[in-house]
């Protein structure tokens, strides 16, 4: 009888402590009343499809609960992204559920996460039921809301060069950039051009409307004549007074000699922009003209009052929602990038921020935006490039200027030379594309002297690969270095002995420094290269520095929609505007165009806000006019005229 009672105590403790935990779990709203999760010990691997491909988890369990969550392979988009891959697992093993709250912007990446750590359960012996308990409701978003007149998606050339003459104008401006700080393509224009025909800053007199006329016909005879006319033609119509613009009201300067670029008068010049010398100035023009700057911010949507849009909505790598109200939207986002889904030869290299990847393009193809949207049909391309990734690249053009004095040639597939090597870039690149392969031969000193080159020019997150912070494979120091010149031929599969002799023809001319043969200019023969010693061969790659498709818009670059209508309010500029230059671009048109189009757009709003305000001045007046007569009972005085 005593241990019936004392059974029957036992039990009413037991029921009494169920009730309570149950209690307990219902006011937490995302415990399981269940009975025990059971799993077994073990680290389990589970995958699930994200938005841009498979993600992969390793989930640890230990005594019956989710202890460890790790990402262990991804490719999902960056700043959008970032919040879901730290927050997730995190909200996961808090709860010790997969069903919480998803990353605002980054849905598919929140579920595919949580789905991945569930296909984890069952090979673990658990039950998959016991760890999908309602979770919901305890994390959400924070929101950051910011007003202006004008918001510009992208701060590179374009969105820079717009928020000056926005902000020069009095019209308030915010620049929403998803990388770290401004300044994009910028940190990519070593080396560049520009059309600046018309200049009368650069040209002792206007070009004349026939000029102008044969450079448009340059521009749209290039690749496969399905460019733009219209947009052709307003860009070679204004670029005299914009680049006047960019050299008077910016201070950008351009050297003195030409583009060798194949137009029909002296049309483009080079940006004299030695060592970033652009990025520098407009970065720092552009913060202290007072236009507003959010970073770490990726576009995820455009926002709508009674269809019109109203401001963007960005997704900040901290996870909170930024809120942008504006009167006027610019994209100044590029174009597809190196997102390899958009391209029609997925084969291709960019050349620019790793961050380039259409996501303006994706976002205009939603039905809440409806924006037509063209293909990209070709790409504007050198050969200079050195590979940093599958989809990525950097060009070497500068590195390879910067290393001839310290030893380094040029060979092809047949490990012969074929090139001068200090031709200009143009010149340089053509050689370069009639080559199945090419590859520069460098000692140490060359070597090191290359590799400054390349920095100089790179995003920080570029320079991260190249140096193999999160990497030790792609560490560049390790990857092209050889102990000997026959065993960096064997890495290629180049014949030694005809590298050799050529390796041997140019030490002969190191020493005479006459190139008969091509030309090389004797300030740049250095040192040798001695085939016994420690030497490095690097290929070069083909890269596209701008994909041709993109947003449709009209003259007066707005957006255009499938039905054909235009989104008033709405500009695309730059690379983002599509198709300008049908399948290729020669150069000096791209940055000519994204100049011109930032100015334009800006005028446009200019205009149109000027119109705004003198209505609502105008309204003002009669409105005070109205007061005045209703007071005295007499008419307002008409101003006098002059």
């Amino acid at each position: 009888m005593v241990y019936c009672l004392r059974m029957k105590n036992i039990w009413k403790k037991t029921l009494a402590a169920g009730i309570c935990a149950a209690m307990a779990c219902s006011f937490a709203g995302c415990v399981s009343p269940e009975s025990v999760k059971f799993v077994k010990d073990g680290t389990y691997t589970g995958t699930a499809a994200g938005y841009s491909g498979d993600i992969e988890v390793s989930v640890t369990y230990k005594d019956n609960k989710m202890t460890d969550i790790k990402i262990t392979k991804n490719s999902e988009p960056g700043v959008v992204a970032y919040s879901a891959m730290k927050d997730i697992p995190a909200y996961i093993l808090e709860n010790q559920s997969t069903n919480v709250d998803v990353s605002t912007g980054a849905t598919t990446t929140s579920k595919a996460i949580c789905d991945a750590v569930a296909s984890t359960v069952t090979p673990a012996g658990g039950n998959p039921e016991q760890w999908t308990i309602d979770c919901t409701g305890k994390h959400k978003d924070k929101e950051v809301n910011y007003t202006t007149q004008a918001v510009i998606v992208g701060g590179g050339f374009s969105g820079i060069l717009t928020a000056l003459r926005l902000q020069q104008e009095g019209v308030e401006t915010l620049i929403v950039e998803k990388q770290p700080k401004v300044g994009g393509s910028l940190n990519y224009m070593f080396n560049s051009m520009q059309i600046t025909a018309g200049s009368t800053s650069l040209h002792k007199d206007n070009v004349a409307d026939e000029e102008a006329d044969a450079i448009a016909k340059d521009i749209y005879s290039y690749g496969n004549n399905l460019g733009n006319q219209d947009l052709i033609k307003l860009l070679t119509d204004n670029i005299g007074k914009v680049t006047d613009w960019q050299i008077k009201d910016l201070g950008m300067s351009f050297a003195d000699k030409y583009g060798v670029a194949g137009y029909s008068s002296n049309a483009a010049r080079y940006y004299d922009n030695s060592d970033a010398e652009l990025y520098e100035l407009l970065t720092k023009e552009v913060k202290v003209s007072g236009s507003k700057i959010v970073p770490n911010a990726a576009v995820i949507g455009i926002d709508y009052t009674d269809g019109k849009a109203s401001g963007v909505t960005a997704k900040a790598v901290d996870g909170s929602i930024v809120k942008v109200h504006a009167d006027y939207v610019i994209l100044a986002s590029g174009s597809y990038g190196t997102n390899q889904s958009m391209l029609n030869d997925n084969s291709s290299l960019y050349y620019g921020p790793l961050g380039a990847s259409g996501d303006m393009i994706t976002t205009g193809k939603s039905e809440a935006n409806n924006f037509s949207i063209l293909s990209q049909n070709g790409g504007a391309s050198f050969f200079t490039g050195f590979q940093l990734s599958d989809s990525n690249a950097v060009d070497s053009y500068n590195a390879v200027q910067r290393c001839l004095t310290s030893g380094a040639l040029i060979i092809n597939q047949n490990g012969q030379r074929f090139i001068n090597e200090d031709a200009e870039k143009n010149v340089l690149s053509t050689a370069l594309s009639a080559q199945t392969s090419s590859y520069i031969i460098l000692n140490n000193d060359g070597y090191r002297a290359f590799k400054a080159g390349l920095l100089v020019n790179m995003s920080d997150a570029q320079k991260k690969v190249v140096l193999g912070e999160d990497d030790a494979s792609t560490n560049i120091d390790t990857k092209y270095k050889s102990d000997n010149l026959k065993a960096a031929c064997e890495k290629y599969g180049l014949d030694y002995d005809t590298v050799s002799n050529t390796v041997d023809a140019y030490n002969a001319l190191v020493k005479s420094k006459i190139d008969l043969t091509y030309q090389r200019s004797k300030d740049t023969f250095g040192t040798g290269i001695d085939s016994s010693k420690e030497c490095y061969i690097i290929p070069f790659s083909m890269y596209i520095y701008a994909t041709m498709g993109g947003i449709a818009c009209n003259t007066s670059l707005n957006v255009l929609k499938t039905d054909g209508t235009a989104a008033d309010n709405i500009y695309a500029i730059g690379n983002a505007c599509g198709n300008v230059f049908g399948n290729g671009m020669k150069q000096g048109a791209g940055s000519a165009w994204a100049a011109v189009s930032a100015y334009l757009a800006a005028e446009d709003i200019i205009a149109k806000n000027d119109a705004v305000y003198a209505k609502s001045s105008a309204s003002a007046s009669a409105s005070a006019s109205a007061s005045a007569t209703a007071e005295t009972g007499t008419e307002p005085t008409a101003a006098p005229s002059n």
